[in-house]
């Protein structure tokens, strides 16, 4: 365990220290059903490479022993527990392959900055002249136009289930945009009325589907241990 007490010295250290007490909101029976999935045991060999048995082997049953104790711990999963249980005299870390998972962060963080300065050169190469005015409304403030919101489902015929949507509608009488908003993992429509609202008070009509298998109360029930975690065709689904 001297790993994590070099780590704890370093400037941060008051932030990692918590990191590495906080507990995960989790129940051992849904931690061990999201290991069994393709994504955990890909997740889990991949840290393996990382923190190795003291035979040099890949962590990765390592792993999920020293996961499945922490997870049954009266206190909550926490990634120091996780260490504490860790089979084994020690842990060997492998720092090349640490810093080619580093490397591949950094490659996407570049990336990502050279995206936005081309955008950026692009914006203001096409920018409009100062002079030029539009006669629009400010679209920083609620729009004059009313609207009413209605509860719908729909069926995908690629699907076994209705999908309830919420559908925002601009009172007026002439064709108008649609815009469709999807939300999140582990969300739902209500997470983006206000934007919704918003935008159906300038004149446009909003559709906001709410996907079942991945909105907010079946992550809930499944950090719960009631429900099994995501099947990849729910991806799919969206």
């Amino acid at each position: 365990m001297s790993l994590y007490g070099t780590l704890l010295k370093l400037k941060d250290g008051q932030k990692l220290r918590t990191i590495l007490q906080t507990p995960l909101e989790a129940s051992p029976w849904s931690v061990g059903q999201f290991l069994d999935t393709p994504t955990g045991r890909v997740l889990l060999t991949r840290i393996g490479k990382v923190l190795k048995t003291d035979k040099n082997e890949n962590g990765y049953a390592a792993l999920r022993i020293a996961i499945g104790q922490a997870s049954a711990h009266p206190e909550g999963l926490t990634i120091l527990r996780i260490l504490e249980e860790f089979p084994g005299e020690s842990i060997r870390v492998d720092l090349d392959f640490s810093l080619e998972l580093l490397e591949d962060i950094l490659q996407i963080l570049v990336e990502d900055e050279l995206v936005i300065q081309s955008v950026e050169q692009q914006a203001q190469q096409a920018q409009i002249n100062e002079n030029y005015t539009f006669n629009l409304p400010d679209p920083r403030t609620q729009g004059l136009i009313p609207w009413t919101e209605e509860e719908l489902t729909f069926r995908n015929p690629n699907r076994d289930q209705p999908s309830p949507l919420r559908l925002y509608l601009p009172q007026v009488k002439k064709s108008v945009p649609l815009i469709v908003i999807s939300h999140g993992l582990g969300s739902d429509p209500q997470t983006f009325s206000y934007i919704a609202e918003h935008l159906a008070s300038h004149g446009f009509a909003v559709a906001v589907p709410e996907h079942i298998d991945t909105s907010a109360n079946t992550f809930a029930r499944f950090f719960e241990g009631f429900e099994r975690p995501p099947n990849p065709s729910v991806f799919a689904n969206r």
